[in-house]
């Protein structure tokens, strides 16, 4: 009887609930098209910051404003990623709390973070910068000008803060795949979540530590690895929803 009961368990970490079905079909599809986005936003952010970050409000009121529709693109998909990743970020909860319920809910928890804060903070404060940008070369003068400078002077504060606070995503995304380990998502899966994610959130630091090549090089090259297993746990789940 116990070792009935043990099968049935394990079974049921190898088996999507059907009342779920849709839900994880969905999610499946967007994990996919969040992976897409974050390597075209990945492409357009490496375009748009092709001579260095500005260290300066001046000199980022200048880029925003040669570069005003790239900009914008490129905050507004970071909002639609957010946006798109919540429900699969859900779906992952459902999925692996009978494999590790308590890790399925840290990382759930972290990784939900990341969305509301980047949508609320970071993006909107990216594209009021390009707001600002707008209006810095419409001024005519020094004195019109100066408005501008010192609203972006706080704004281009914020920027690496809001990009430390990716740790949240990573991190919990890290939770996620040590419980994808006795998962149908398999092990090569979820070691190659547990690189990828650790690898960003050691590289987010960078964004304190913006004279460390290390850490800007592991936060650079995150992002499209990071991407792959967004497609990769969507590409699994998506076979699993066809069952």
């Amino acid at each position: 009887m116990t070792e009935s009961l043990s099968e049935v368990k394990e079974a049921s970490k190898h088996r999507l609930d059907p009342s779920w079905k849709s839900l994880y079909r969905v999610s499946s599809v967007l994990f996919i098209l969040t992976g897409i986005i974050w390597v075209i936003v990945w492409r357009m952010a490496r375009l748009l910051y092709s001579s260095g970050l500005p260290n300066d409000a001046v000199a980022y009121l200048q880029l925003m404003s040669k570069n005003q529709m790239l900009a914008a693109t490129t905050w507004s998909l970071w909002i639609v990623a957010d946006l798109l990743i919540v429900p699969p970020i859900i779906s992952l909860y459902l999925i692996l709390k009978d494999t590790n319920k308590t890790l399925a809910l840290i990382g759930t928890a972290l990784a939900l973070v990341f969305p509301v804060f980047d949508i609320s903070v970071s993006e909107l404060n990216s594209l009021g910068l390009v707001s600002l940008a707008q209006g810095y070369s419409s001024a005519t003068t020094i004195a019109a000008q100066v408005p501008y400078i010192a609203a972006a002077t706080y704004g281009l504060a914020m920027l690496p803060l809001e990009t430390f606070m990716s740790y949240a995503l990573s991190i919990g995304f890290v939770v996620l795949s040590v419980a994808m380990l006795n998962s149908f998502f398999g092990r090569s899966t979820a070691i190659f979540g547990i690189i990828t994610m650790g690898m960003a959130t050691v590289g987010s630091v960078s964004a304190l530590i913006p004279s460390s090549l290390v850490l800007g090089l592991l936060f650079f090259m995150s992002l499209p690895a990071a991407a792959l297993w967004l497609i990769l746990v969507g590409a699994e789940l998506y076979r699993r929803t066809r069952y």
